[in-house]
């Protein structure tokens, strides 16, 4: 009769465990299987976006997932230090983010420096002038771009005039140890930001996004 009753016991309880596991992944199966673009696709899409192939392309992620109410696909690849990633509809295809931005090499750890070898100090002769330092005035001085030129660079990357874009915002901010212009505006439905290298103007980041 124990035998019995240890025998039901341990039934119940597989039968159980069987039940949550099957519950637990359910919304992912579910998420899958409402997809109508699959993975492969999704890639394409991202990947004809950019005008790349799959040629020495690394894919870093391609998952489904949930963003603002809608499901989607994350997929994300490297090419020629390059991070590009994107959100794109898991219903009909449509790219609903898109981001570039450079790759974030490791600094290397060896950082031995040959020793500097530096000449022998000699006396200048007693004929010779001492030398004397040019003044404050003729020294180089470091220049950055304006915030105007900031906008204008912003704006030529994305193809629109001043009039065209509406809730334009600049900061200067430091951004992984870089000083630089956060240029955003929107035009359209499409919301743009920009990171600009306040040293000499050269866009370090950019990215559109679409505003449903």
């Amino acid at each position: 009769m124990l035998k019995k009753k240890f025998i039901l016991s341990a039934s119940i309880v597989l039968i159980i465990s069987l039940l949550a596991m099957m519950i637990s992944a359910a919304p992912l199966v579910k998420n899958v299987t409402s997809a109508q673009i699959g993975a492969n696709e999704a890639e394409n899409i991202a990947l004809a976006k950019v005008g790349l192939t799959r040629e020495n392309i690394r894919f870093e992620r391609t998952e489904i997932d949930h963003e603002r109410g809608k499901l989607v696909w994350e997929v994300e690849f490297e090419y020629e230090n390059k991070e590009y990633s994107f959100e794109i509809d898991a219903l009909t295809g449509k790219i609903l983010r898109e981001e570039i931005e450079p790759e974030r090499r490791p600094i290397s750890a060896n950082t031995t420096q040959p020793p500097v070898t530096e000449p022998p100090v000699t006396n200048p002769p007693a004929t010779e002038p001492p030398a004397t330092q040019p003044p404050a005035s003729e020294k180089p001085e470091v220049t950055e771009i304006t915030r105007k030129e900031a906008i204008n660079i912003a704006l030529s990357e994305a193809g629109l005039t001043r009039e065209q874009v509406r809730d334009l915002e600049v900061e200067k901010d430091y951004e992984r140890g870089t000083l630089v212009y956060e240029v955003e505006f929107e035009h359209g439905r499409n919301e743009y930001n920009y990171e600009i290298r306040v040293s000499d103007g050269k866009v370090l980041t950019n990215s559109i996004e679409i505003d449903d």
